[in-house]
């Protein structure tokens, strides 16, 4: 209960008030364009990604073309809390129940090889599919279940897990492997095992950030800056490209475009950060204190992290 009370005052808010602004923008002719009543419906109700798929030639408004993936992300908040908990009645360790889970990110990827190179599926079906990159998602649940340095536990031997592998070449080996997979131009790679080696490789990154603080890339990614930024960087990916849309039909330079693009979804993003995010994150916390808002005991460790 509380997991979807605090994923939905953190998604749908600022999700639909972008996504209101970007349309009505679009009537009104601030953003060149037409807007069809069903491709919009598909991004109010989160199945635009498959509604790309199987349609040609759709309107939306400029922009908000981005709701494909975070319809695949709502499908996964639908999916996966329910099979957490079988998974948590099955009474495994928390190890083996992250091993379930590579077993289905591995199902994923065989299914993609299927797609490619069994049926010969075009770009669309592997690129939006639901079923075709859920386990970008997977792979990072099974990393909290099996290596997560919140829940870490001490070996037999009395050293710490997170030890094992935390040193500056793994996440030294994560980035490499993530600019590997952008620069190899193969079709058949890049639709198939290309999702599995960057999910793999950005978890290795992500662990070595998280555990190694203080290493250089720790301090870079903690510094105040950077943590502005990322306070807000979900309302960034809404209303980026939004805004380029809107700014390339008057600015023929580039390097103009980006520089002020930027600096435009930035202060968009900060504006409905503090309009949208913040009272929706008050009300949040309001309700995830009344009595029905959380129903269960959290150990400190967990709520700490």
């Amino acid at each position: 209960r509380a997991f979807y009370i605090r994923r939905a005052f953190r998604i749908l808010p600022i999700f639909y008030c972008v996504l209101a602004l970007a349309v009505i923008a679009t009537w009104l002719g601030v953003l060149t364009g037409h807007v069809d009543v069903d491709a919009t419906a598909s991004q109010l109700f989160h199945y635009f990604n498959f509604y790309a798929i199987t349609h040609d030639g759709y309107n939306i408004a400029p922009g908000t073309g981005v709701y494909w993936s975070l319809a695949i992300e709502e499908h996964f908040y639908v999916f996966f809390p329910l099979a957490l908990v079988l998974l948590r009645k099955s009474r495994l360790s928390q190890v083996r129940q992250g091993m379930i889970l590579l077993v289905g990110c591995a199902v994923v990827l065989l299914w993609r090889l299927f797609l490619v190179y069994g049926e010969h599926s075009l770009q669309l079906r592997t690129y939006y599919g639901t079923d075709t990159r859920l386990d970008g998602l997977l792979f990072g649940c099974a990393a909290a279940l099996i290596a997560s340095p919140a829940l870490d536990r001490h070996a037999k031997d009395g050293t710490p897990r997170q030890l094992r592998w935390t040193s500056w070449p793994v996440g030294a080996a994560g980035l490499g492997i993530i600019l590997f997979s952008l620069v190899f131009r193969d079709e058949g790679f890049r639709e198939t095992v290309r999702y599995t080696i960057q999910s793999v490789a950005i978890v290795a990154c992500l662990r070595y950030v998280i555990v190694s603080a203080s290493s250089p890339a720790g301090r870079l990614l903690n510094a105040k800056p950077v943590a502005w930024f990322g306070r807000m960087s979900y309302g960034f990916y809404l209303v980026h490209q939004v805004i380029i849309s809107g700014l390339q039909e008057h600015i023929s330079s580039r390097a103009v475009l980006i520089i002020t693009s930027l600096a435009l979804s930035t202060a968009a993003a900060w504006m409905l950060h503090l309009a949208i995010e913040r009272p929706a994150g008050r009300l949040r916390s309001r309700i995830l204190r009344s009595p029905w808002g959380i129903n269960q005991i959290r150990s400190p460790q967990v709520v700490e992290a």
